[in-house]
């Protein structure tokens, strides 16, 4: 089971993560796991509907982050990525930041988030249709953590690590002019090489 940290301080539990209904028009909540996991646009290759709005909501686990790869991006190309686009929104909603994905065609285009949390928009005019897109997503370590107090563990804590799991990049904002202060837990205890 994955958990994640709410605001309330509690740990709800979540089931294990399944994968999303292929080439539905968005889900209301997916879990990301450690693994790989495809989703598609709808109709992808054949190609989506006109006047689509689909919405893709992703959570993960406390002390992670969420990694996605669009593998193949073949959508309406213009000059402003406005006719039809993927947008990731890096928060729980659509007034998070947003990042554009390119128009047109492309191909391995990664986006990672901050945090716990994504939305994934992919937007659709009535002029034109190409086959879609077609994405994966995964759990990784590291994030963001605000605030005057925090905690970081390190990956899969209180289990050993696995050695061979992706570095590990946490970011720590602070107000201007605050220092911060770093405690490490007792026993603490890496592997030596």
């Amino acid at each position: 089971n994955y958990t994640h940290e709410d605001g309330a301080g509690e740990i709800p539990v979540f089931p294990d993560p399944d994968p999303i209904l292929q080439g539905e028009c968005g889900n209301d909540l997916v879990i990301a796991g450690m693994d790989w996991l495809p989703f598609i646009s709808p109709g992808f290759p054949n190609g989506y509907d006109n006047n689509l709005d689909c919405f893709w909501v992703f959570k993960t686990t406390l002390n992670a982050s969420i990694l996605f790869n669009f593998e193949t991006i073949e959508i309406e190309r213009d000059h402003d990525c406005r006719a039809d686009f993927i947008k990731v929104y890096d928060g729980p909603t659509t007034a998070n930041e947003e990042t554009l994905l390119p128009c047109g065609n492309a191909n391995n285009v990664t986006v990672k988030t901050t945090g716990a949390d994504a939305v994934v928009h992919f937007h659709t005019n009535s002029a034109h249709t190409d086959p879609g897109f077609k994405a994966y997503y995964r759990q990784i370590c590291g994030g963001v953590v605000k605030g005057s107090t925090g905690t970081l563990q390190s990956w899969n804590y209180p289990q050993p690590y696995n050695a061979s799991d992706d570095v590990c990049e946490y970011i720590i904002k602070l107000d201007p002019g605050v220092v911060a202060k770093l405690d490490f837990a007792s026993p603490f205890g890496i592997d030596g090489d």
